[in-house]
């Protein structure tokens, strides 16, 4: 056993000496020939290990070389030039046989086609040889479509789209998607990178986002104290719908703009809001249609898109307009926010394109007959001079002055109906009151003495500053002290003239503090326009509501 283990030790040492690369060729093989002579019964033993070390290298060698080959061929595919995606503008068959019309990277093109390329369509992505020369295959239906939004404006008789993107106007092939279903006036489309061909109608883009087809539940009847604007605006609207006869004969144009103009609270929108029903009543559908305009619905930080919104809504209410003959109101609430006056310089370039780009769409709605464009502002003198000149909201301009008492009597019965319980008398009766707390000569109603630079002075009452809106919160704040009462006390006594009292004296209050040298011409009319407020000073020391109460 002890002398085969040595055998074995000394045929490894002969091995391991075979293998050092510093021993010539020679040189092993004589002493290969000497070991086998000093030991005959090793060779055998000698043989094998060298077929097993032979074998072992010659695997090692083959998976060496399938590496190699699968590293040389990866580098080639890295090497190797791209593929070019390119889009469809046109296909034809020439003497070269199928060629397209193709666009990539900003060029254009003519290309031939692979025979065992499927038959190609007007905005397919395909993929271009490394040469750029032929096609070779559609693109991957999973690639994603992406590019920019454009607002549709017209579809030529071309086929082709006439779409504004980023303030620009531009015309653009249509896919084959698009011409089978062409989207409606004012539809938003998706572009492809390029820019040049419109891929798909995104969804939710058509003029019924915008228009809300259930107008608000306001009547004429609903509104108190602003009887000679309605009869305004009522003769405006009956002379344009029910009597065209009329006005042709005398060639007066269509007017379809109407200003609402006046201070905050006074109105405005419930009156625009009572027209959209009035006008559904004239063309017997019952209801108008009422497209409702905030001062910040259009506004958009980016430059250019502002003016793209607008086009855009216009665009919408055309296509409403000529798919609907219900009448239609297009209501801008707080107009001087999109109309202001256009001045100078580079800080104010953005504000005057906003205007000059709604001033534009407006012109452009007077044909259709069943459109109204309807504005509301407290601030008319902010207006640019081509917003309120003739022809646009300049024909019909409804300003809303001081409520008269008559009118303020009017209102305070829309808030405090017959069906009330009153304490100690009649609903009418604290009515008449309530007025005269308001408007009587020798009632405490004094708000505030201004005093303008030349040292003269002026009394605000609460006649100058009483709105429709601050009567309806005179009425709310009688109405929940009543309440509360009754929940306290668990009787039922009604509605006290303390209440609307209290409710008095809080406007008053309220309204002394917000009064401002600065801002006085915003609460009261017919300042005069040459001399400036340098003092507001509260009359007295009025209760808190909370004192009245418990009084």
């Amino acid at each position: 056993m002890r002398n085969e283990r040595n055998r074995e030790e000394r045929v490894h040492a002969v091995i391991t000496e075979l293998q050092r690369e510093d021993i010539p060729g020679p040189r092993k093989a004589a002493l290969l020939k000497s070991f086998r002579e000093q030991m005959p019964d090793a060779g055998e033993v000698i043989d094998k290990m060298l077929l097993d070390q032979t074998t072992e290298l010659h695997a090692a060698l083959n998976n060496a070389s399938q590496h190699l080959e699968k590293l040389r061929s990866r580098i080639e595919e890295l090497l190797a030039p791209p593929y070019f995606p390119a889009r469809i503008l046109a296909v034809d068959a020439t003497m070269r046989g199928r060629e397209a019309y193709v666009t990539c990277n900003g060029q254009s093109r003519m290309v031939t086609v692979d025979e065992d390329v499927p038959d190609l369509e007007i905005g397919a992505e395909v993929l271009l040889s490394q040469t750029m020369n032929r096609v070779v295959a559609l693109a991957p239906a999973s690639a994603p479509r992406y590019g920019e939004t454009a607002l549709l404006e017209r579809v030529l008789d071309s086929g082709s789209l006439l779409v504004s993107v980023r303030g620009e106007t531009r015309t653009v092939v249509a896919s084959r998607e698009l011409r089978n279903n062409p989207p409606k006036i004012g539809a938003s489309v998706q572009m492809d990178p390029t820019g040049i061909i419109a891929q798909r109608e995104l969804s939710g883009s058509g003029a019924d986002e915008y228009v809300i087809s259930e107008p608000p539940e306001v009547c004429f009847d609903d509104i108190g104290g602003l009887d000679d604007e309605i009869q305004r605006v009522r003769e405006v609207i009956l002379l344009h719908t029910r009597h065209s006869g009329v006005t042709s004969r005398y060639a007066l144009p269509r007017s379809n703009a109407i200003l609402l103009a006046g201070r905050s609270g006074s109105g405005k929108t419930m009156l625009a809001q009572a027209t959209c029903r009035f006008l559904g009543e004239l063309a017997g559908t019952g209801q108008g249609r009422w497209l409702y305009v905030s001062p910040g619905d259009l506004k958009d930080m980016y430059y250019g898109n502002t003016e793209r919104k607008i086009r855009q809504l216009f665009a919408a209410a055309r296509a409403a307009a000529d798919r609907d003959p219900s009448p239609l109101i297009i209501f801008f609430d707080e107009l001087d926010s999109y109309l202001s006056k256009r001045t100078g310089g580079q800080f104010h370039r953005v504000q005057n394109e906003v205007t000059a780009a709604l001033l534009a769409e407006m012109d452009g709605f007077q044909k259709h007959v069943n459109v109204w464009l309807m504005g509301a502002t407290n601030r008319l003198d902010a207006l640019d001079p081509a917003a309120v000149r003739a022809s646009r909201f300049g024909d019909n301009i409804i300003t809303f002055g001081a409520l008269r008492r008559s009118g303020t009597r009017e209102i305070f019965k829309k808030y405090l109906p017959d069906t009330l319980p009153v304490y100690g008398g009649s609903i009418d009766f604290l009515i008449e009151l309530v007025t005269s707390m308001l408007y009587a000569p020798n009632a405490a109603n004094k708000v505030v003495d201004i005093q303008f630079r030349d040292g003269t002075k002026r009394a605000v009452e609460a006649r100058d500053l009483i709105s429709g809106a601050e009567v309806q919160k005179i009425c709310r704040i009688a109405k929940e002290m009543a309440a509360l009462r009754e929940i306290e006390s668990g009787e039922s006594d009604g509605l006290r003239l303390q209440d609307l009292q209290t409710g008095v004296e809080k406007f008053i209050e309220e309204s002394a503090a917000k009064l401002k040298p600065h801002n006085v011409g915003d609460y009261v009319d017919n300042l005069p326009q040459d001399l400036d407020v340098v003092k507001v000073e509260a009359v007295r020391e009025l209760k808190s509501v909370a004192r009245v109460r418990a009084a």
